[in-house]
């Protein structure tokens, strides 16, 4: 039983990181997930429009952002990829730090879904907290 709680709870953990909300679709919190998973990427989708893929995304130009970002996980490896295309427009106007901001609190917000998501898992079928 508690095999199956790690493995749950590894799960959770990755497909949250990978796209948000999905660690609670998978534990069968279906209205959960959809919460985060709306809320996470129209946060991060929204960056991305008003900065664009190039610019927004970049781990050179914005190293520490960057690292919340990744906490995004399936939008910004998408985004990188999308970025790295050749006609893929770069923003050097003023709203590129707002698009920064709102990526990276997006990939922010995630790692409290994906630590809810742990925590569900590993919590789940017992009351009160009290392991069976």
């Amino acid at each position: 039983m508690a095999e199956a709680k790690q493995s749950d709870a590894m799960w959770a953990g990755v497909l949250s990181w990978a796209v948000p909300g999905v660690g609670h679709w998978y534990l069968g919190d279906r209205a959960r997930a959809w919460v985060f998973f709306v809320t996470i990427t129209v946060t991060y989708a929204i960056g991305l429009y008003i900065g664009g893929f190039k610019s927004t995304v970049n781990l050179q130009t914005n190293t520490a952002w960057f690292f919340g970002q990744i906490f995004a996980g399936g939008p910004t490896v998408l985004s990188l990829i999308l970025g790295a295309l050749p006609n893929a427009q770069a923003s050097y106007s003023k709203t590129l730090d707002l698009a920064t901001i709102y990526t990276g609190v997006a990939g922010l917000l995630n790692i409290f879904v994906i630590f809810d998501a742990l925590n569900r898992a590993t919590w789940r079928g017992s009351k009160n907290g009290e392991s069976k």
